[in-house]
């Protein structure tokens, strides 16, 4: 019976491909219901086998052309430019939109704290808009060709920013950088209304007093340079072993704590180990 079975098969052809048919199966509508099925599941899966190729493998052509285009290309070219401008990142820009208050005040505020100067904390004990105060630290320092860094070590050292600071050794010097009652009155003005004066106000004054001491003795070269000009201006260029007061005079009196070796004299080595032991960073600063 095998035998009989496989001389009666005949190749047919359905799809492209050759299959086996039964003889007997052509000769009866039970085999003609056969073949249809048979022909119709290879069709069938010839189909699909076309979109897996399409999907991913193979060489087949795929069965169909998609015309979906990217959301960032658009019929208008202004608003493809509108687009192309935002941030690769969509969370950002609608956060933006959303809550626009709270990122400026963020950028705003990781902006302060990448330019923050040095000394700003000590500063903000006494200044309110810290910010607006180390931009006019930055202005002042460069009319007058000094760090701003030294600026602000100058302002701690004489009153730690406090801009009614009175020295109570009886001198009378008040403010931000303790202006001399002299010194008030040749700017027009006097102590007593320096002391009314808010840290920003009196910045004008610290840049005309620092200004006319440049114009008497020449451009800022350090820190200590700096410091001499606020102190005793004559005391600058000099070598040091200068010394700017000595016992028993007043004015030594009054600025006693400067007489680092205890001594009975205030050198400028007192001045220049003063400043690099409290002020370090601006010590090293050279000009810009």
């Amino acid at each position: 019976m095998m035998k009989n079975y496989r001389s009666e098969t005949r190749l047919t052809r359905s799809g492209g491909n050759y299959v086996f048919i039964p003889a007997f199966f052509t000769k009866s509508v039970r085999g003609l219901g056969f073949l249809a099925i048979l022909v119709g599941s290879h069709v069938f899966s010839h189909y699909f086998y076309q979109r897996d190729d399409a999907l991913g493998g193979g060489n087949a052509k795929p069965a169909y052309e998609s015309t979906y285009m990217p959301a960032s290309i658009s019929s208008s070219s202004d608003y493809a430019f509108e687009e192309n401008k935002q941030p690769q990142t969509e969370i950002a820009y609608s956060e933006v939109v959303e809550k626009p208050n709270v990122l400026i005040t963020n950028a705003n505020h990781a902006t302060a704290e990448r330019s923050s100067l040095y000394l700003s904390d000590q500063a903000s004990s006494y200044i309110h808009d810290v910010n607006g105060f180390q931009q006019k630290i930055k202005e002042v320092g460069k009319l007058l060709d000094i760090p701003p860094e030294c600026l602000m070590s100058i302002i701690s050292a004489e009153s730690s920013f406090n801009p009614q600071a009175v020295n109570h050794a009886g001198s009378g010097a008040t403010g931000l950088i303790q202006f001399m009652p002299a010194t008030a009155a040749d700017m027009n003005t006097t102590v007593s209304q320096i002391k009314q004066m808010d840290a920003m106000r009196q910045l004008d004054y610290v840049y005309h007093y620092l200004n006319k001491v440049r114009q008497g003795y020449g451009e800022y070269t350090s820190l200590t340079d700096t410091y001499l000009a606020v102190l005793y201006p004559k005391a600058r260029q000099n070598d040091l072993c200068y010394t700017l007061f000595s016992k028993p005079s007043k004015k030594y009196i009054q600025n006693k704590g400067l007489d680092s070796n205890k001594d009975g004299r205030v050198t400028i080595s007192d001045i220049d180990k003063r400043m690099q032991r409290l002020f370090p960073v601006a010590y090293t600063i050279t000009k810009r």
